[in-house]
């Protein structure tokens, strides 16, 4: 099996300034506080900062943006294109060599889902 496009996704990434602090567990209680579903979530510190990537129910995408906005977060909202692939050696360098081959620039990727057999990868381009 190859990859799969599986359409578009909207992404919320969040700028943390400092990972000290409680901000992960904050940010779900906003969220479920306001009944919004959180279907992925990847968090990753960088020295003192962080960044994190939210994918939430889309018929709430909206609300939950505004939501952060207002708790202050500095929130970026980003288109990702979704693909599914074999979860197996290569299927990723398969799969970016064809955007390299179209000339294609990534931003950003990251894994959604795996579940052994297929994967799920979010990738947003840089334009």
């Amino acid at each position: 099996m190859t990859e799969t496009e599986l359409g578009l996704d909207k992404t919320i990434t969040i700028i943390i300034e400092d990972v000290k602090k409680p901000v992960i567990h904050h940010i779900t209680n906003l969220l479920a506080d306001a009944n919004i579903n959180i279907e992925s979530i990847d968090a990753d510190a960088l020295d003192a900062k962080g960044i994190i990537h939210l994918n939430v129910e889309q018929q709430k995408y909206d609300i939950s943006l505004n939501i952060l906005k207002q708790a202050n977060y500095y929130v970026i909202a980003e288109n990702s294109q979704v693909y599914q692939i074999d979860d197996k050696p290569g299927a990723l360098a398969k799969l970016t060599e064809n955007f390299k081959n179209e000339g294609l620039s990534i931003k950003s990727i990251r894994f959604i889902t795996r579940d052994g057999n297929r994967a799920t990868v979010s990738v947003v381009f840089d334009c």
